[in-house]
């Protein structure tokens, strides 16, 4: 994933990230996924123990609307705290988050080490594979879907609107 940051970092930003004098502090950063995943979760690890108060939330496309995924509060700094935080998403149907950007808001000053985000791509049942490392991530499309998810139907397979497969039905496009 790609990181935006707007907060220097206690332990120092990731490689590629440009945190310059002049950045601006508002205890937020926005990781942009280079596609549309279905999150499984997120896992932070900061510097030092204790981290702040902290808000994640996903958006679908740049710029939101944003959603709230998690919040946590403080861990109280008498008594230490965690230096990694996991956020998992609940198993089912319904609880599934697509997500193509993430934005990690932080109660205080706060130094993330890291952040990692686990998930697979959005493809809509019409597809088993996903070429993840490819930019951006690509589903390997079936039933005469296209797209980066296999949303639409391959211009010669129009003749049925597209629709989302199923473990019943794969929906083809004819």
């Amino acid at each position: 994933a790609g990181m935006a940051a707007s907060c220097p970092q206690a332990c120092g930003p990731s490689p590629g990230v440009d945190l310059g004098p002049r950045a601006p502090c508002n205890g937020s950063l926005t990781l942009g996924l280079g596609g549309p995943f279905l999150l499984s979760s997120v896992s932070l690890r900061f510097c030092t123990p204790g981290p702040p108060a902290l808000v994640l939330s996903a958006a679908w496309a740049t710029g939101g609307p944003w959603r709230s995924l998690w919040r946590r509060p403080a861990w109280p700094g008498v008594l230490g705290g965690p230096e990694r935080v996991i956020f998992r998403v609940p198993a089912g149907p319904k609880a599934s988050v697509v997500a193509s950007h993430l934005r990690l808001e932080l109660g205080g000053r706060g130094g993330l080490a890291a952040a990692g985000v686990r998930g697979r791509c959005q493809c809509h049942g019409h597809a088993a594979r996903c070429a993840a490392r490819d930019r951006p991530p690509r589903c390997r499309c079936r039933h005469h879907t296209t797209g980066p998810g296999c949303e639409s139907c391959q211009p010669s397979h129009r003749d049925w609107p597209w629709r989302p497969a199923t473990p019943r039905h794969p929906h083809p496009c004819l």
